[in-house]
């Protein structure tokens, strides 16, 4: 290990590790795959770094550490404090008071609770989702594992087949832009419009899909029986029993919203529609690509100042 911290140090004296611009530690919370992911990928370019797998239980035993990383100061040295996806106030309860001022509290849909308790103790905190790369390339991942999962789970091919995205945010429009390339019908619900022509025309350009249509409503779907593929990217209850008892029981339904999800599953399971909450997506799909999202951010906080 210490012959392993000199010629470390000696690459750096050379010049020769360009992508290790700095000596903090990086200190990763979490058992998911995307965070052992993370911990290896920094562990690979030589940084300081840490993992613990049973932080949030307050015993903190399973810990590993890199070749580098002074383990007696392991929880008071940390600069870089990043947590799984979202992140809650609960979530470091039994974490502080290892952060301090100098620290950086890395994650992301930090909840008004930890917000508030950073600001009100100076504490630096990052939500990944502030970053618009960020949240960009998190999109992409999330509509190939939307799509992958509704494979999956069909009997079908998503090439012609007729699919209707509920919501035309980030994810919304990443998940049509795919389907536009596997040529599927595509039906966007976007109840959030400031005008159905020019969200239409965005649509257009964006997937090159001149048969789109967007409705405001999805009570507006007479047709609504015909659908091969729904995608529910929306936080609220819209597949309900009224919607879904006019589905077919060969319509395959991926919900990627945050648990509960916006689909009545309980309905599903009862009257035998195929239908598959799918949070955090990133994470489980493609661990190592969302992991590489994530690094790169930290890299370029640190560069910025």
């Amino acid at each position: 290990h210490h012959l392993y911290c000199i010629y470390c140090s000696l690459l750096k004296f050379m010049g020769v590790v360009a992508l290790n611009i700095f000596n903090d530690k990086i200190y990763i919370f979490g058992d998911d795959d995307r965070q052992r992911a993370l911990f290896s990928l920094f562990l690979e370019k030589g940084f300081n770094t840490a993992i613990s797998s049973n932080c949030f239980s307050g015993e903190n035993k399973k810990i590993k550490y890199s070749h580098c990383f002074n383990e007696s100061k392991s929880f008071s040295g940390t600069d870089f404090l990043v947590f799984p996806i979202p992140v809650k106030k609960e979530m470091i309860d039994n974490i502080f008071p290892f952060a301090y001022k100098n620290n950086y509290l890395i994650g992301g849909l930090f909840d008004k609770e930890l917000i508030d308790f950073c600001k009100y103790y100076g504490i630096n905190y990052y939500d990944l989702y502030k970053s618009k790369t960020f949240v960009t390339n998190n999109a992409k991942i999330t509509a190939e594992g939307a799509v992958f999962n509704a494979m999956h789970s069909s009997k079908i091919t998503i090439s012609g087949s007729k699919c209707l995205v509920i919501g035309y945010g980030n994810c919304g429009k990443k998940i049509c832009s795919l389907l536009k390339c596997m040529k599927a019908c595509i039906y966007v619900v976007e109840n959030d419009m400031k005008s159905k022509s020019f969200h239409t025309q965005d649509l257009c350009l964006r997937t090159k899909c001149h048969n789109a249509l967007f409705y405001e409503n999805i009570n507006d779907i007479k047709s609504i029986h015909k659908f091969d593929f729904i995608f529910n990217t929306a936080p609220s209850k819209v597949l309900t029993h009224n919607i879904l008892e006019k589905l077919s029981k060969n319509t395959t339904i991926i919900d990627i919203a945050s648990a509960p999800g916006g689909t009545d599953f309980d309905y599903c399971k009862k009257h035998g529609i195929t239908a598959k909450l799918c949070p955090g997506i990133p994470g489980t799909y493609a661990p190592k690509s969302a992991a590489h999202i994530i690094f790169n951010e930290i890299v370029n906080l640190k560069r910025e100042g």
